[in-house]
C-alpha cells in the first residue's frame, strides 16, 4: 500500500463510520479520563496518608 494513500483511506473510512468513529472517540476520551481521574485521587490519598504521620 502506498504510504501517501493510507492517510486519505483513513479519513474517508472515518467519515463513513462516523458514529462509530464518535463513539470511539467518546470512550477512549473517557477512558483516558478515568485513568488520570484514578491517579489523581491516588496520590491525592498518600498525600493524605503522609502528612497524617509526619
Amino acid at each position: 500500500m502506498n504510504w501517501h494513500a493510507a492517510p486519505a483511506e483513513a479519513w474517508q473510512a472515518l467519515g463513513a463510520n462516523r458514529l462509530r468513529t464518535a463513539l470511539t472517540m467518546l470512550g477512549m476520551i473517557i477512558g483516558v479520563g478515568a485513568v488520570v481521574l484514578m491517579l489523581a485521587v491516588g496520590q491525592g490519598a498518600q498525600a493524605t496518608v503522609q502528612q497524617g504521620t509526619r
